[in-house]
């Protein structure tokens, strides 16, 4: 405390350029601009005025469930009802189709990149090829020829892992495909990584690797100081990242065991330890969970001294949403 921590970045000062410099390093590509604002909402706000300035195009293209903030210049982008407000409405900005392999239209038991899959049968191939992939794209291309001008797009945002959405996850190679279709409209690319970056995902860094993807713009918050002011944060030397790989496929297979098991447990899914459970009342139907219920065993599950979020679609929010800390042991995946 003896040295400055925090001050607005009208004033550079040494922490924060060591900061960007260790950040930057571990960004692929060419991404070596780093603009440090204060919370996600502001960062996604920011990229989306930099992709309209850059474009000269103005339409946004994001999911459907997906969730970048709450500020009144991103609810348009901010595709959740339980976070729908009423504020002066976003122009053009267009929700495609979420590729969700559990709840979506197409989907199943080969399409998601996760150590425990959808309990859906799946019509993809033998082959890496996810005929579900295709069908969604088939759907964002469309969406592109009908309801966006003739002169292209601003920008496609996504988030590597829907956090708030229930953590769900996409069918193999759809963000791959969705940007190169976006870069054809004259649009950039951007990541949101406020949820999976920082190695929560465990195999990479940043969420945006697992897809195998070059974003122009990333967005990061939250694991960038956990909730503290800017300071260095530095993971490299306990080795955190692999250890939320090991320790969260331990986790996931564990919680994949329950789940057969467990008539309320309709899916596990996630990357790392960053994990969804999603709750149903029928395994069958996929009815989510009842609301008071959920309500119930979060507030049980609190009270055992685990905290997990509600996420979802659903009024009921019916999944619980786990974004363990990475330096978690695998011990903590197994009963007392």
């Amino acid at each position: 405390m003896d040295k400055i921590w925090h001050s607005t970045n009208i004033y550079l000062h040494e922490p924060l350029h060591r900061y960007v410099e260790k950040l930057t390093k571990k960004m692929t590509g060419d991404l070596d601009n780093v603009y440090i604002v204060n919370s996600g909402s502001e960062a996604n706000d920011l990229a989306l005025m930099l992709a309209r300035l850059y474009t000269k195009n103005f339409e946004i293209i994001s999911l459907q469930n997906s969730y970048h903030g709450i500020t009144s210049s991103i609810l348009g982008i901010m595709n959740m009802g339980t976070w729908k407000h009423k504020p002066i409405p976003n122009f053009a900005t267009h929700a495609v189709m979420n590729p969700d392999p559990y709840r979506g239209p197409w989907g199943g038991s080969k399409c998601r990149d996760c150590p425990v899959q959808a309990g859906r049968e799946c019509n993809c191939t033998a082959t890496k090829q996810c005929n579900a992939c295709d069908l969604y794209i088939e759907q964002l291309e469309n969406h592109l020829k009908h309801s966006v001008p003739r002169n292209g797009v601003a920008a496609i945002i996504v988030e590597s892992i829907q956090g708030a959405g229930g953590t769900v996850q996409f069918p193999k190679g759809y963000v791959k495909r969705a940007f190169e279709l976006v870069r054809q409209y004259g649009g950039i690319c951007i990541s949101d990584e406020v949820q999976t970056g920082f190695g929560r995902t465990g195999e990479h860094f940043w969420g945006y690797e697992m897809h195998g993807v070059q974003p122009d713009m990333v967005i990061m918050a939250k694991g960038i100081a956990n909730g503290f002011p800017m300071a260095a944060l530095v993971i490299d030397e306990e080795k955190l990242q692999e250890n939320s790989h090991k320790v969260g496929t331990y986790f996931l297979q564990k919680l994949a065991s329950l789940r057969d098991r467990t008539e309320i447990m309709g899916d596990v899914r996630g990357k790392g330890l960053m994990i969804g459970i999603e709750l149903v009342d029928n395994k069958e139907t996929r009815k989510p969970l009842d609301a008071a219920r959920m309500a119930a065993i979060v507030e049980k599950t609190k009270d055992n001294g685990i905290l997990v979020g509600k996420g979802g679609l659903y009024g009921t929010r019916g999944v619980a949403n786990c974004a363990f800390f990475i330096c978690a042991f695998a011990n903590c995946a197994d009963p007392n």
